[in-house]
């Protein structure tokens, strides 16, 4: 979580620092990066925003300089001045295959040079302006199916970007598609395999489907009531298909074949009975993290709220020069006490888990050594306070950083995700399944991996991927972050209905990592979803009235579309879990307005 530690004990120091008199110094920036929303900023790292140069005062991401100056995250040095302003040289860019005038079929090999006074860091290639593939490394290239397109003239052309946010367009390359006419003219044949006609599902289930081509099948989309829900290259062609994402009853399922010349077929339809039981109101949860320091409220954990179902114990922490070996001590009682507080909470019914990381910890396992003191150690901190579970709350960038090269969620080759993972599962196994394990990411390391994937963008997935069999819930961070795209190609600001609706939602229906043609996040069960905020306006950003969450919900679960909504769902999702929110403490200081309000909502609904 941002509001950690740091941000209560520097915010006064910080409001010192940050005085109006830095504004009026002329400084140098010669060297000096512009600020940009992808990168994770360490205390002392400095940037150039809007012509002043800025320090960091904590780890921060995606909050530029501007932003909240109460909060100390950064600290104003003065204006730019005859030193220049970081880089602000955009890449050049141009589309080099293929050639200007051909005339294209089929699956089209389309690349583009890139190059940069510091360096590129992607390249987007479009057609007809729609933004359809992303590279991150030279040579940068993609296969285009041109038969997604109509015959006649297209205008293909890429866009570069820079790790200082500058980018150029490159200059379009016309070509002509010309797909079937003289050539292939036989449409694939394709059916529905699989559930079977009139069948009666819940869930998950598999949907697949048959193809065949006098030539050669390219693809099938799988639909659902002519929604396209996935797209597979290979065969046998299905997807995991997670049925409530529908409303129950009767759905039309059919498989749409192409082959490399455009030609396509639709298979017959076929019904299925969806039958999902929506869960009741009482397995919905109130999730929220409790302090283990005295602000800004202390409160002794058997005296937490009785509105608050799952109590988040903050936090574990490596000992020091360690990034393994986890500790924790209760700041405020005994480890008796502490055991018997844990154990009073249970007998109430409540869940108790211990919280791993924070905002300010690095716990990077690089080793199987590693791995192993990791799995020991909190293993032995479940065992002496009785916790129900832990609570994966990794945010310091260092943590969680893809090898370069590390580009399939599926199957990660960084040793520290691996080990990761590798923990968890033994965690899990060593405490059986009454175990819960669950997590809190922040929005850049899940969401803004359906962008782009590599560094710490998109760097939780492979873990979640890993232990989806194993987790209980997650609950993604929808504050201290910048907008985020949604499935609909939007961008979507913190601390609306339409943010936690499109941001969730992508957990729960899955999504493409790392660009729309990259492979496909499997969906989550809905009882593993809940979305968390702030419990009150004391966040940094992104905080949203419960009048807002309450709004977000009612999509969510009922399909109660809020007014002046932009985003629009792909189903209602009756099995939604619920809130979480950072914090305990923060809501004791606001006479409990927050959990008061969601915990009465989330029984009743």
């Amino acid at each position: 979580m941002r509001q950690c530690r740091v941000l209560a004990l520097l915010g006064l120091i910080v409001f010192v620092l940050a005085t109006p008199a830095a504004e009026a110094q002329t400084v140098s920036c010669t060297g000096v990066p512009a600020w940009n929303a992808a990168t994770v900023y360490n205390a002392g790292s400095r940037v150039v925003y809007q012509g002043q140069l800025y320090e960091a005062l904590i780890q921060i991401w995606n909050a530029p300089p501007n932003y909240c100056p109460a909060c100390g995250w950064w600290r104003l040095l003065g204006t730019c001045g005859g030193g220049g302003g970081g880089d602000t040289t955009p890449p050049t860019t141009a589309i080099t295959a293929p050639p200007a005038g051909s005339t294209v079929g089929g699956s089209v090999a389309v690349s583009a040079s890139a190059s940069d006074n510091v360096g590129v860091v992607r390249v987007e290639f479009r057609v007809d302006g729609a933004v359809v593939a992303t590279d991150t490394s030279a040579p940068y290239g993609f296969t285009w199916n041109s038969a997604s397109v109509a015959n006649g003239g297209h205008a293909l052309s890429s866009r570069a970007y820079d790790a200082a946010g500058n980018a150029r367009t490159s200059a379009n390359v016309s070509v002509t598609v010309s797909n079937g006419g003289g050539g292939d003219t036989t449409p694939p044949n394709t059916a529905v395999t699989a559930p079977a006609a009139g069948a009666r599902v819940s869930g998950t289930v598999t949907f697949s489907a048959s193809a065949s081509d006098n030539v050669g099948v390219a693809r099938v989309e799988l639909r659902v009531d002519g929604n396209v829900i996935a797209t597979d290259t290979s065969s046998p062609y299905s997807v995991s298909w997670n049925t409530a994402t529908v409303a129950n009853g009767s759905h039309s399922l059919t498989s749409r074949a192409y082959d490399a010349a455009g030609n396509n077929r639709v298979s017959a339809a076929r019904s299925v009975n969806v039958q999902n039981s929506q869960p009741p109101p009482s397995s919905r949860l109130l999730v929220g993290y409790w302090h283990n320091w005295g602000t800004p409220v202390g409160i002794r954990l058997r005296d937490v709220n009785p509105n608050w179902d799952v109590i988040n114990v903050s936090f574990a922490e490596p000992v020091a020069g360690s990034n393994s070996n986890m500790t924790f001590t209760p700041y405020n009682a005994s480890t008796a006490q502490f055991r018997a507080d844990v154990a009073e909470l249970k007998g109430r019914g409540k869940r108790v888990l211990l919280a791993v990381g924070g905002a300010n910890a690095i716990v990077r396992l690089n080793t199987t050594a590693q791995r192993d003191q990791f799995v020991n150690s909190m293993a032995g901190l479940v065992n002496t306070y009785g916790f129900s579970g832990i609570d994966i709350d990794i945010e310091n960038g260092t943590s969680l950083v893809l090898d370069a090269g590390d580009t399939d969620f599926r199957n990660p080759r960084t040793p520290a995700t691996r080990n990761l993972i590798s923990a968890l599962r033994s965690i899990c196994d060593r405490f059986g399944s009454s175990f819960v394990l669950s997590m809190a990411p922040e929005t850049f390391y899940v969401q803004v991996g359906y962008e782009v994937y590599g560094g710490t963008a998109g760097a939780y997935l492979p873990i979640i991927h890993g232990v989806r069999d194993k987790l209980t819930w997650i609950h993604v961070q929808h504050y201290n972050t910048g907008p985020v795209r949604g499935l609909d190609g939007r961008n979507y600001s913190a601390a609306t209905a339409d943010f936690h609706v499109a941001m969730s939602e992508m957990l729960l229906v899955g999504f493409p990592v790392g660009g729309t043609s990259g492979p496909v996040f499997p969906a989550l069960r809905q009882d593993q979803v809940l979305f968390g905020v702030p419990a009150t306006p004391a966040a940094g950003g992104g905080y949203s009235t419960t009048t807002t969450i309450r709004a977000a919900l009612n999509y969510l679960i009922h399909g109660s579309r809020p007014s002046g909504a932009v985003y629009t769902t792909r189903g209602r999702y009756p099995g939604f879990r619920g809130v979480m929110s950072w914090s305990i403490n923060w809501d004791a200081s606001a006479g409990f307005s927050f959990s008061n309000d969601i915990k009465n909502y989330l029984r009743s609904n």
